[in-house]
């Protein structure tokens, strides 16, 4: 509206009185004045001097161009869905004024040449008297600094500052026009700023390249990495005071480049590297474990980098590979015992130089570990004596951890045990109560139980243990087998295998739970069925309902990883555990009530549990697919009669699409048999339900499996094939029913 107000001819002065308003007014009116002057230049000449003697507003401006340029980028494609309101200037118009290319400080050129004598004389004074104000500028003081912009504009107001020079118009044509030239004090101000630029710049690529190095030693050939290495070595000796916005930012990267530097010479160094760095690199390595990482984003965000406690742990491990005597070894230890818990990550990159250094160590950390995840409870308001007994106590348990180890690792005492956890009694989730109903309980006496003085830091732990989970070698199988033993009692209790019939645990250790299971199903290789079943399955099959089901699911899916990726567990031994578990399965209340059941929606935790029996993922909300391809499926054939029990014992809309899922995949001939069975299952648990037959896709997807099978096997459905007379009377079935799919089958089937 100014804009438009001075176009029509208003004296300017009466619009940008208009703009700023009464005394008073908001402060971010003064930006709309700056645009009506920059925009209607030189019209607002007469009314720019306080303006432009003010070094603050100069400042302000001058970075707004730097937010204009910069744009934020739409990560959800939220700018699609914004329209621009009517009105009479529109954005486009906005961003063709004067005043989206210029900045204020640019006019003060055209001022000293346009102003008159008393208007330029009153601008200098101005600028005069803000520079005593301000004082001198600091030595990295910028354009966005008010010391260094008001000495900056006061040599802009200077006309022997503008040079006279020639230019080529586009015309061809020449002329004179005046350029600006720094005076010297200026120019070696702003040069001191561009050097100290291009080191930052410099800096900053470093940093960069040491970063992506982390996880990728490519990233550096050994030339740049001698290089990179010197820089950091150089710069993490030198004291260095950044003053900046980003001092936070800006040093931390640079410190985790040091430790990325010091690891790197450990990890990937040659010879000559580690020999003219390695004693610098140790003690980087050193200093930044000294200090208790317990950042918890650290500790859950997998990989080394961002994580300078982890990659100063990774170069330890390599550093072993160079030097290693005892007390890097107990260095190693010391880190681990102390509830370092972020460094676990240094141990997963690193776990198989570890093992070759000493196959003896990783077992060693992990009970160090282990031992650090025993914490004392706190007490609320405990007076500061407690509390400095309870550090001394954590502080002489981790000593111990560590003396018991290295005498082990010397030979001159037998190996450790494992920690034990401190056993907590899973508190059963609480009830939902309907007002008005009252249901009489039987009292059960009071067992006074005294109070837990400790607890496992159970995610510590499943954090540590899942840098190890993926030995497979039958000497780490052995120590293995004995972390399951050792902790297969308390995981038990903690799930709720202590909690009466109907009871279900309010906390179950799920992070512990996908770890340790992943450990037992790695442990059940090269196990005859009834020793896996002791190991494992008769503690499964103890727990609630709806811990079972949760267990089940990281248990039988880590089975299933670890039989399909090779042939390491018996077929044998593999059917016996999923029989056994289907059984039980059979006995809970989730499955009783979704026998029947004509209702596509399952339970939060028996979908799960129900769907990795059929080789199935389930994720709620997100449906089910099943998890193995082709050549799994092609091994699928001797869990067949399993997986039939459980279609026969609870048809259901749920298990038919999971059973489909895991058929469509490979259909073979071997299948017909589970096929058969369940449509004859379903035809009479569902009859007349077109829910299932058509909209749910059931009958459409069963009979393309069974056109793909006798494709590929025609004999099976020939006029003397057992299954071919009852294979006739269901398709029949769904015919009548109204299948498209069926009737198509039902002709191929004819001509056979």
């Amino acid at each position: 509206m100014g804009s438009r107000r001075v176009e029509a001819g208003e004296a300017f002065e009466d619009v940008l009185i208009d703009v700023l308003g009464p005394p008073g007014s908001c402060a971010a009116y003064l930006l709309v004045a700056v645009d009506l002057i920059i925009s209607h230049w030189p019209k607002s000449l007469d009314m720019a001097t306080a303006f432009l003697g003010c070094p603050e507003l100069l400042c302000i401006d001058h970075m707004r161009q730097v937010h204009d340029r910069v744009e934020i980028p739409d990560f959800f494609n939220l700018n699609a869905l914004r329209s621009e309101p009517r009105g009479s200037v529109t954005a486009a118009d906005l961003k063709r004024r004067p005043s989206r290319r210029t900045t204020l400080d640019e006019l003060i050129g055209n001022f000293t040449f346009q102003a008159s004598p008393a208007q330029h004389a009153a601008l200098r004074m101005l600028l005069v008297t803000e520079a005593a104000r301000l004082g001198e500028p600091a030595a990295n003081a910028n354009l966005g600094n008010p010391e260094f912009m008001v000495r900056y504009a006061l040599n802009l107001s200077d006309d022997a500052n503008w040079q006279e020079v020639k230019v080529t118009l586009k015309d061809g044509s020449s002329t004179s026009a005046r350029e600006y030239v720094s005076p010297p004090a200026e120019q070696t101000h702003l040069q001191a700023l561009r050097d100290a630029a291009t080191e930052r710049e410099s800096d900053f690529a470093t940093c960069s390249v040491l970063t992506l190095a982390i996880d990728d030693p490519s990233q550096l050939l050994p030339e740049g990495r001698t290089v990179a290495v010197a820089w950091a070595r150089r710069l993490a000796m030198a004291t260095t005071d950044i003053e900046s916005d980003d001092d936070d930012g800006e040093r931390w990267m640079q410190e985790e480049a040091f430790v990325a530097a010091a690891m790197i010479v450990m990890r990937d160094g040659n010879d000559a590297l580690y020999a003219e760095h390695g004693e610098w690199a140790r003690s980087q390595l050193g200093k930044t474990l000294v200090a208790l990482d317990d950042n918890p984003v650290r500790q859950m965000r997998g990989g080394l980098r961002f994580n300078p406690t982890a990659i100063a742990y990774a170069g330890l491990i390599h550093a072993l590979r160079h030097r290693s005597t005892t007390d890097d070894v107990r260095s190693l230890l010391e880190v681990a015992a102390r509830g370092n818990h972020a460094a676990a990550h240094g141990l997963g990159t690193s776990v198989a130089v570890l093992a070759a250094v000493d196959s003896r160590l990783p077992r060693s950390i992990l009970r160090c570990a282990f031992n650090a995840c025993v914490v004392d409870n706190r007490v609320r308001d405990a007076p500061q004596e407690e509390v400095e007994a309870r550090k001394a106590r954590s502080h002489e348990r981790a000593r111990a951890a560590v003396a018991a180890e290295m005498i082990w690792l010397g030979g001159e005492g037998p190996e450790p045990m494992w920690p034990m956890f401190p056993e907590e009694p899973a508190r059963p989730r609480r009830r939902l109560r309907v007002p008005g109903i009252c249901i009489v309980a039987p009292e059960l006496p009071e067992v006074s139980t005294p109070s837990p003085t400790a607890h496992a830091d159970h995610q510590a732990a499943a954090l540590w243990l899942r840098q190890v989970r993926g030995f497979s070698d039958d000497a780490a199988r052995s120590w293995l087998s004995e972390v399951v033993k050792s902790y297969m009692s308390w995981t038990t209790v903690a799930n709720g295998a202590n909690l009466d019939d109907g009871e279900e645990t309010a906390q179950p250790p799920s992070e512990w739970n996908d770890t340790f299971f992943a450990v037992v199903a790695r442990c059940v290789v090269g196990l005859s069925s009834p020793d896996a079943i002791e190991l494992v399955v008769r503690h499964i099959v103890a727990l609630p309902d709806q811990n079972f089901y949760d267990v089940l699911v990281d248990f039988l899916r880590s089975i299933d990883a670890v039989y399909f990726e090779g042939h390491s567990i018996h077929t044998q031994t593999a059917i016996d555990v999923r029989s056994a578990l289907v059984d039980h399965m059979l006995t809970t209340r989730g499955w009783v009530r979704l026998s029947q059941s004509r209702d596509l929606s399952i339970e939060m935790h028996l979908g799960p549990a129900i769907a990795v029996l059929f080789f199935n993922d389930h994720m709620y909300g997100q449906g089910s697919k099943c998890y193995l391809f082709e050549k799994g499926v092609e091994r699928v054939g001797p869990f067949l009669p399993v997986l039939g029990k459980l279609v026969s014992k609870g048809p259901s809309p749920f298990i038919a699409l999971v059973l489909l899922n895991l058929l469509e995949v490979a259909p073979r001939a071997e299948q017909l048999n589970v096929l058969v069975g369940a449509v004859s299952v379903w035809l009479e648990a569902y009859p007349d339900f077109q829910q299932l037959w058509i909209d749910y896709g059931v009958g459409r997807r069963w009979c393309l499996v069974m056109e793909a099978i006798r494709g590929r096997s025609p004999s099976s459905f020939s006029s003397s094939a057992p299954l071919r007379p009852a294979i006739d009377n269901f398709v029949a079935s769904l015919v009548a029913l109204g299948v498209p799919e069926a009737a198509r089958l039902e002709e191929e089937l004819g001509k056979l």
